[in-house]
C-alpha cells in the first residue's frame, strides 16, 4: 500500500495524521457489526454475528459436501453466528449439534439464514464465488 493511500485510509478513520500502524490498531480492535433477530419458535431474541474466515471456511469449505454433511451445515452456521445479545456470549457450540439437528426446521433455518446473510454468503454471492 502506498504512503498516499495508507494516509487517505487513516484520514477516512479519523486519523488524519495516517500513521498505519495507528489505522492497523484501529482495525484489529473493532468490534463485529452485529444485528438482532427475534426468533419466534423460541421466543428469545439472539444477536447474529458475521462467521470468522476460519469458521467459515471449516463449514462452507472449498469442495461440494457430501449429503451426509448437510444435515449439520444449518445448525454449524447457527452456531459460528449466535450470540446472547446481553453478555456477547457465544449460545452454541458442538456439543449442541444434537439439539440443534432435533429443533424445528423452520426455526433453524430462519436463524441460519441470518447468519449467512450476515456473512456474506448470500446464494448470489456463492454464486459468483463458485464461478471464479
Amino acid at each position: 500500500m502506498t504512503t498516499t493511500a495508507t494516509t487517505a485510509l487513516s484520514a477516512a478513520n479519523g486519523n488524519p495524521g495516517g500513521s498505519a500502524a495507528t489505522l492497523r490498531e484501529q482495525l484489529t480492535r473493532a468490534l463485529p457489526v452485529t444485528s438482532e433477530l427475534a426468533v419466534e419458535g423460541w421466543g428469545v431474541t439472539v444477536q447474529i454475528r458475521p462467521m470468522s474466515v476460519r469458521a467459515k471456511s471449516e463449514i462452507v469449505g472449498d469442495e461440494d459436501m457430501k449429503p451426509s454433511q448437510l444435515v449439520d451445515f444449518l445448525p454449524r452456521i447457527v452456531i459460528a453466528t449466535t450470540f446472547d445479545p446481553t453478555t456477547g456470549a457465544a449460545l452454541f457450540d458442538v456439543g449442541d449439534l444434537d439439539w440443534l439437528r432435533d429443533q424445528p426446521a423452520g426455526v433453524v433455518e430462519q436463524v441460519a439464514m441470518a447468519g449467512l446473510r450476515a456473512s456474506g454468503l448470500t446464494e448470489d454471492a456463492l454464486a459468483a464465488a463458485k464461478k471464479d
